[in-house]
């Protein structure tokens, strides 16, 4: 559902790169997305305060496809990227 939700592309409404799945010239497809939790997986985390429960922080409503240069961007800068801006 996650997958098909993003249409392949990176969720980051500032990048939208569309290469979450990659043909490659061998008829290969090439999967380069990275599932990232918007309230971190653990409480000391990226935006890891809140009352969500642990099994919470693993369901589908918590999680987005990323490519991975956002993933990065947006796990190291969580005070720019808030779980509101998200």
């Amino acid at each position: 559902m996650l997958l098909a939700s993003s249409g392949g592309y990176c969720q980051n409404p500032s990048c939208n790169n569309p290469d979450l799945f990659l043909l490659l010239s061998e008829g290969n497809i090439s999967n380069i997305y990275e599932g990232a939790h918007i309230v971190a997986e653990k409480k000391n985390g990226p935006r890891g305060k809140s009352s969500l429960s642990t099994l919470e922080r693993d369901e589908f409503e918590n999680i987005i496809l990323l490519c991975a240069n956002c993933h990065t961007t947006i796990d190291k800068n969580p005070k720019i990227f808030t779980r509101i801006s998200l």
